[in-house]
């Protein structure tokens, strides 16, 4: 949904020099799952994972990394992850989808707060699968990933 350069914007080589002339390391780029994935658990959008490679490539240039955020506020089409319509699968596809695409660029790092901190209910379960499902496919990426509700980093 939306019009690039109209509804977003993705960050130009400008704005990224401008990043790293302040000294900056590490870059967050927030994303529209429905934007990236417009049908779930189907392929990626080429011309939306194009606009974020091309970002990826110019942090890289830079010597950013570069955080991947998909930032839905923990739905897909206003439908909760976890529910029936938006399954923890659904999700997982999401980001096997993106582990394996950029499986190589050790600047990637994921984000998965934003969803995560939503859906706090479900969190600690929906966290273990989605890092069990990685393990189990031998994507070896960084997740960022707050603990909640006294949660110790070792459930993770």
């Amino acid at each position: 949904p939306g019009r690039e350069n109209f509804d977003y914007i993705f960050p130009s080589a400008s704005d990224i020099k401008i990043y790293t002339d302040f000294g900056m390391e590490v870059m967050r780029l927030s994303f529209l799952w429905e934007r990236l994935q417009p049908e779930l658990d189907k392929p990626l959008n080429a011309q939306y994972l194009n606009g974020i490679e091309s970002v990826v490539r110019e942090a890289n240039n830079h010597g950013l990394f570069v955080i991947l955020d998909v930032h839905n506020y923990g739905a897909y089409q206003s439908k909760l992850i976890g529910s029936d319509e938006v399954t923890r699968n659904s999700f997982n596809n999401l980001w096997f989808r993106l582990a394996t695409h950029f499986k190589d660029d050790k600047n990637v790092m994921f984000g998965i707060t934003n969803p995560i901190g939503i859906v706090r209910r479900r969190g600690f379960q929906f966290r273990k699968m989605h890092f069990w499902q990685f393990a189990v496919r031998g994507q070896r990426k960084k997740y960022l990933c707050p603990p909640h509700s006294g949660q110790a980093r070792t459930d993770f």
